[in-house]
C-alpha cells in the first residue's frame, strides 16, 4: 500500500463519477415491497391475532415514507438529473435576479395596483 496519496492529496487519482440511478423506479419498487409486506401482515393479523399488529404499523410507515419519497422525486427530478450529468445549477446573485421571477413579480404588482385603484372611493 502506498502512503503517497494519503500524505500528499495532489497525488490522488480523481474519484469515480457517481452512478446515475432512476430514483422513481427505486422508490416505486421499495414502496411496492412495503405494500406486499403490509398485505401479508394484514392477512396474518386476521388469521392469528394481535402478534402482527406492530409489523403492520411498520409496513404502513414504510409505505407512507415511500409515497412521500415518490412525491419528493417528482418535484426534484430536474435537479438531480442535471447534477448527474455534471451540470451545475446556475446561481443568481441578488444583483441579477431571475428574469422570469422579476417579470412575474412585476406583472403581479401591476395587477394589484390596478385592483386597488378600482376599489378606492372617488374623492
Amino acid at each position: 500500500m502506498r502512503l503517497a496519496p494519503i500524505l500528499d492529496p495532489s497525488k490522488r487519482k480523481p474519484g469515480p463519477k457517481p452512478a446515475q440511478v432512476d430514483l422513481h423506479r427505486v422508490f416505486f419498487i421499495g414502496t411496492f415491497i412495503w405494500c406486499i409486506a403490509a398485505l401479508t401482515c394484514l392477512i396474518l393479523l386476521f388469521i392469528s391475532g394481535e402478534a402482527w399488529a406492530a409489523p403492520l404499523i411498520i409496513c404502513t410507515a414504510g409505505m407512507i415514507i415511500g409515497v412521500l419519497m415518490l412525491i419528493w422525486e417528482h418535484f426534484n427530478r430536474w435537479y438531480y438529473r442535471r447534477l448527474g450529468n455534471g451540470v451545475t445549477a446556475k446561481r443568481t446573485s441578488k444583483k441579477e435576479p431571475d428574469q422570469r421571477v422579476t417579470a412575474a413579480y412585476t406583472h403581479t404588482a401591476q395587477e394589484i395596483a390596478k385592483a386597488s385603484d378600482r376599489n378606492r372611493p372617488a374623492k
